[in-house]
């Protein structure tokens, strides 16, 4: 149980720190004088520590309650006789220092941890009272008596004084022992109201605790409710515009397919076109040829009488040339209605790709 315990951590959490506990010292009157008047007693406490821990084990053992408690710890009666008889000893010590506060505060905190009840561990110091007051009672006896002996080392007071002597000190004794024991049991109660205190103060701020949580829980659930349902509903939306995106894209996929084959037609009239336009050049130049021979055949004829064999071949010329433009005429009828057709096609293609498009996108 030890092994678990941060004395360190215990201190630091009371504030029992030098100055606090030179602080109760003050306030109790506890200074060197005491240490000294304690010290006297330590070869006394050593002496009986072992017959003390046995009688002080011997009267816890003889209630239930206290009985219960022993049971929870991991030492035997016998280990704890040991640590109770090392622990009187240490009260006469002379040593008061941090050190055996800490130790004090290690012992309270063990107890604790066994769930011993504060009446019980109070009550403990009232048994310790009625082991160890005896021992003073028994030293002041023997201080008196030898100061009332007759002057003479070897003189002794006569047995009558010396039990004078005895019963009233053992009667101051009780005294002391019955104001100890009133005094403790004043400190239990009132060690009691100071745990009832807390308690409460503790039991209020849980329950102030535990009412904020059912309100901030009462607050929130409405909005939780329509969360949930608001996130069923986009999860729903989400599914449609899924199965809606992907349809799309379907569409969007042939749309793009028939662009490709209209883009194809396009390309194909364009490169007819470029054919017409270069058979077209080519019929201009021909034509523009043919009329040069006409005129060239004109200007024959005119002067016809002066030559009628080159007329006669420029004639023959020029007909080589009509000949030549007929050809080039019928290939121009001939492209002119394959253009046509791939233009047909083509506005078909158009028409089509255009009606796929308005019915593909969404109204």
């Amino acid at each position: 149980m030890n092994d678990g315990l941060d004395v360190d951590e215990l201190v630091d959490g009371i504030g029992l720190d030098a100055d606090e506990i030179a602080w109760r010292k003050e306030f109790v009157g506890f200074d060197a004088e005491d240490e000294r008047r304690l010290s006297r007693y330590e070869d006394a406490f050593a002496e009986n520590a072992e017959r003390i821990a046995d009688d002080f084990y011997e009267n816890l053992t003889d209630h239930e309650q206290t009985v219960d408690v022993i049971g929870r710890s991991e030492k035997g009666l016998e280990q704890l006789k040991r640590t109770q008889s090392a622990y009187l000893v240490t009260l006469a010590e002379g040593d008061y220092g941090e050190e055996y506060f800490e130790d004090r505060a290690r012992i309270g905190k063990i107890h604790d941890m066994l769930g011993m009840p504060m009446k019980h561990y109070l009550g403990q110091y009232g048994v310790y009272y009625d082991l160890i007051l005896p021992l003073i009672g028994d030293r002041l006896v023997d201080s008196l008596t030898d100061r009332l002996a007759p002057d003479g080392a070897d003189a002794e007071v006569d047995d009558a004084t010396a039990a004078a002597v005895e019963e009233e000190v053992d009667d101051a004794i009780e005294d002391l022992l019955s104001v100890l024991r009133i005094v403790n049991l004043d400190t239990q109660v009132v060690t009691d109201t100071y745990i009832q205190s807390y308690s409460e103060k503790l039991t209020e701020a849980v329950e102030r605790n535990e009412r904020l949580m059912a309100e901030v829980e009462a607050e929130v659930e409405a909005p939780l409710a329509d969360l949930r349902e608001s996130a069923g509903g986009v999860a729903d939306s989400a599914a449609e515009v899924g199965d809606a995106a992907e349809d799309q894209s379907e569409r969007v996929a042939e749309i793009s397919s028939e662009v490709a084959n209209l883009s194809a037609t396009v390309e194909e009239v364009a490169s007819t076109a470029d054919e017409v336009e270069r058979t077209s050049g080519r019929a201009e130049t021909l034509a523009e040829d043919g009329r040069d021979a006409a005129a060239d055949a004109a200007s024959a004829m005119d002067d016809i009488g002066d030559a009628v064999d080159e007329v006669a071949a420029d004639v023959e010329a020029l007909q080589e040339r009509v000949e030549e433009i007929d050809e080039f005429v019928d290939a121009i009828n001939g492209i002119a209605d394959q253009t046509n057709l791939l233009a047909l096609n083509a506005s078909i293609e158009a028409f089509r790709a255009s009606r796929f498009v308005w019915s593909a996108m969404p109204l």
